[in-house]
């Protein structure tokens, strides 16, 4: 189990307020766990751990009949997202809703934004 993806299965209800300041958020929905957006977005999450990592970004899976079923209506309704669509939205620290992809996203991509970020530039010059 990829570690950032433990966020998902943990089968508690998870408040977006908890990670503020602390974390990053990928949140991805899907109809369900077959859907071929889902599937591909998750492979390409999995070949990128330490990019997640490094950038304090935790993946919440959001399925349809999934463990967090409830928690999903609350996200579907609080950002606008259809049920029955794919959809990626990353979430800075702040909380605030920095991207949004109605289809995978690379990671590459993903972490380019995610770089760009004052508070990242930040981390990265203190890393230095």
């Amino acid at each position: 189990m990829v570690p950032a993806l433990a966020l998902a299965q943990t089968g508690k209800t998870m408040m977006l307020e908890e990670h503020k300041w602390k974390n990053r958020l990928l949140l991805v929905f899907a109809p369900d766990q077959k859907d071929i957006g889902l599937r591909e977005q998750m492979s390409l999450i999995e070949e990128n751990v330490k990019g997640l990592q490094d950038r304090q970004l935790l993946v919440l899976e959001l399925v349809s009949g999934g463990e967090h079923a409830k928690q999903r209506q609350e996200l579907l309704k609080r950002f606008g997202v259809k049920e029955d669509a794919y959809t990626l939205i990353l979430l800075g620290k702040d909380g605030q809703e920095k991207y949004r992809s109605a289809k995978p996203v690379r990671m590459e991509e993903i972490f380019s934004i995610i770089d760009q970020m004052p508070m990242r530039q930040q981390e990265m010059r203190k890393q230095e």
